[in-house]
């Protein structure tokens, strides 16, 4: 296990078919408020503006705006990084600028693989850049959504490795942190940790049981078994390391699992921030909570219930911190066929939880080669786990 904590310095190699397969990609959903759902009850709300790209991650800023990031993986390849949809408007546009998306400004500023996006309570839009687009070195873009200016660019040059591929990131709403996924090709998957004082980037958990996917732990989407043709013409099912990860509103719990894994942990987040600690230390801190589905997508709200996007069932499931059994149960049943490769969890200020459906298993590399995706792409809302249950 090793520890870093330096802000310069990476060489960049490996065999990125490799790094494809072994990964999946995530999304996480922010605080918003429309009112111009298609439909009212149980079942997921589907919002009339559909997005026109594959999604990577979406938030809203506390004004209400839309900020989606434009997954990698399709093709044809989205014209921008990340755009936005302001309340009232119905037209996409780039964001934070056109000048960011499209490679003219500054490297450091220039977005080039942007798929987590985090919001704070500020208004601060946290942008992580993974650089696997154009093979250049991966950031975290800060930008200002409230004065719509520029706040600060994080280099991770140092805590990754040939083969990441930063996935899911997530402020802490007390402390100056980052936390960031990045499943890696499995065996080396790691939990990236941020001071946001000194811009120094830490690697924990590096291939640990803890972060690494479980064999025969399949991706299983409509069905059938997700599949990756390599180069050579075989084919290969993806098995994804650490991916999924959420904090509690308090800051107190930092969720997370890997994506083929059959358990989610947990972990307070002072033993993160404590550089003092070591690395193995931290390891022996983990706690397993409890079972989770194969996912790239988890929000835990202010009861500290845990809520997944189930892949392989089109649903959504939880674990409620009142249930002493901690048994999975489905919020969405029976299962919905419109959540194809459901992600973009997000629990919003008047307390629905929030999701998209992204159809990743139907982009060419997890379709031989071929997009079978259809667009747009739908947001939904759904009511979450009433207060009122009681658990045994």
């Amino acid at each position: 296990m090793k520890q870093i904590w330096k802000q310069t310095g990476r060489s960049r190699a490996g065999e990125w078919w490799l790094v494809l397969a072994l990964l999946a990609v995530t999304s996480s959903l922010s605080q918003a408020q429309f009112s111009f759902f298609k439909s009212k009850g149980h079942a997921p709300e589907e919002l009339r503006q559909a997005i026109p790209w594959g999604p990577g991650c979406m938030v809203f800023t506390p004004k209400g705006d839309c900020i989606v990031s434009c997954h990698q993986f399709f093709d044809p390849p989205p014209p921008w990084r990340v755009v936005i949809l302001k309340k009232g408007s119905d037209q996409w546009e780039p964001y934070p600028t056109e000048g960011m998306n499209n490679g003219t400004l500054a490297p450091q500023l220039n977005l080039d693989a942007v798929l987590g996006l985090a919001i704070d309570a500020d208004g601060v839009l946290w942008m992580l850049d993974n650089g696997r687009r154009n093979e250049v070195p991966p950031k975290v873009v800060a930008w200002d959504t409230v004065k719509n200016t520029f706040k600060k660019v994080v280099d991770l040059t140092a805590a990754v490795r040939s083969t990441s591929f930063l996935c899911n990131i997530v402020v802490d709403p007390n402390e100056p942190f980052l936390y960031i996924s990045d499943p890696a090709n499995g065996a080396d998957a790691a939990l990236i940790v941020v001071d946001l004082n000194t811009n120094l980037a830490r690697r924990l958990f590096e291939g640990d049981y803890h972060v690494r996917p479980s064999q025969g732990v399949d991706l299983v989407v409509q069905g059938q078994p997700v599949e990756v043709r390599r180069p050579d013409g075989f084919t290969v099912r993806p098995l994804g390391g650490l991916n999924p990860i959420a904090i509690d509103p308090k800051g107190r719990w930092l969720f997370f699992g890997p994506m083929n894994g059959r358990n989610l942990y947990r972990i307070e987040t002072k033993y993160l921030r404590d550089i003092a600690i070591s690395p193995q230390e931290i390891v022996e801190r983990i706690e397993t909570y409890s079972i989770k589905p194969v996912t790239d997508s988890i929000a835990v709200d202010s009861r500290g219930t845990v809520y997944f996007a189930d892949i392989g069932q089109n649903t959504i499931g939880y674990v409620s911190e009142d249930d002493k059994k901690k048994e999975y149960h489905l919020l969405v049943n029976p299962p919905d066929p419109r959540l194809l490769w459901p992600g973009g969890l997000f629990l919003d200020n008047n307390g629905m939880l929030n999701l998209f459906s992204k159809q990743l298993h139907l982009t060419p590399l997890y379709n031989g080669g071929k997009s079978s995706v259809v667009g747009p792409f739908p947001i939904f809302r759904i009511r979450p786990v009433s207060t009122g249950m009681f658990w045994k």
